[in-house]
């Protein structure tokens, strides 16, 4: 039986590597996942880049890289 594995605040894993000079505008900003490009609802952010980013995932990515999910 398996249980579905907690994210760990501050951990991900095996995310693959986000590079600041090919995200859009829209994934810089935390509109679309850093990761696939799909809508980032804002409840999963990503602290990976310093600087002027704010990076955001999926509910997908969030769950498959673990990413917490913040409440608001």
């Amino acid at each position: 039986m398996s249980r579905p594995i907690a994210p760990v605040p501050g951990g991900l894993t095996d995310a693959p590597a986000i590079h600041a000079d090919r995200l859009s505008p829209a994934q810089r900003d935390g509109r679309s996942c850093c990761w696939c490009s799909d809508w980032a609802p804002g409840s999963f952010p990503v602290p990976i880049l310093r600087g002027a980013a704010t990076l955001g995932a999926c509910e997908q990515c969030a769950g498959l890289y673990g990413v917490p999910e913040v409440t608001r």
